[in-house]
């Protein structure tokens, strides 16, 4: 294996890595807002009722 190759595979793992790590944030935000909403409709509904 070339030089040329092995650094081919080093960028195209690092953009992996970067492309999961995008993945797992947008996961990540939308399960902190799912919780943020549902505690601010508990508590909306308890003050409600």
């Amino acid at each position: 294996m070339t030089s040329g190759e092995r650094l081919r595979q080093r960028i195209i793992a690092a953009g992996v890595v970067l492309v999961a790590a995008f993945a797992g944030s947008a996961i990540y935000d939308g399960w902190r807002l799912h919780q943020q909403i549902m505690i601010a409709v508990d508590v909306l509904l308890r003050d409600t009722g």
